[in-house]
């Protein structure tokens, strides 16, 4: 809602009034969507709850399924020559001993 106000008009009381009713609008409003939001939430949640009831499962079962994302670990590609135990896969960050080689193929394990 735009108010047409001329604050050069207004005394400084009046002014302060009219921020005070501004805030307490304000305010309500935030309160009446959170309500809202609440209820919404209550609804979808009771919907939710039926849909994996159909399923015969319950809504925490839905909601874990595929948190975890698991990656296989990888091969190993590369290796150290000067420490067989230390090798890399590909993935990820560089590690130390290839940091600075140019090419990388040199150290690659034969399949």
């Amino acid at each position: 809602m735009k108010v047409d106000v001329d604050f050069k008009e207004l005394a400084t009381e009046s002014i302060l009034e009219l921020i005070a009713e501004a805030e307490a609008d304000l305010a309500e409003y935030r309160a009446e969507l959170n309500r809202r939001k609440s209820d919404e939430i209550l609804k979808m949640r009771g919907e939710l709850e039926a849909k994996a009831a159909a399923l015969g499962v319950s809504l925490e079962d839905v909601l874990a399924s595929g948190n975890k994302k698991t990656r296989a670990p990888g091969a190993p590609k590369y290796r150290n020559p000067d420490d067989p135990t230390q090798t890399w896969t590909g993935r990820g960050k560089r590690p130390g001993w290839l940091k600075d080689v140019a090419d990388i193929e040199q150290f690659r394990i034969q399949e």
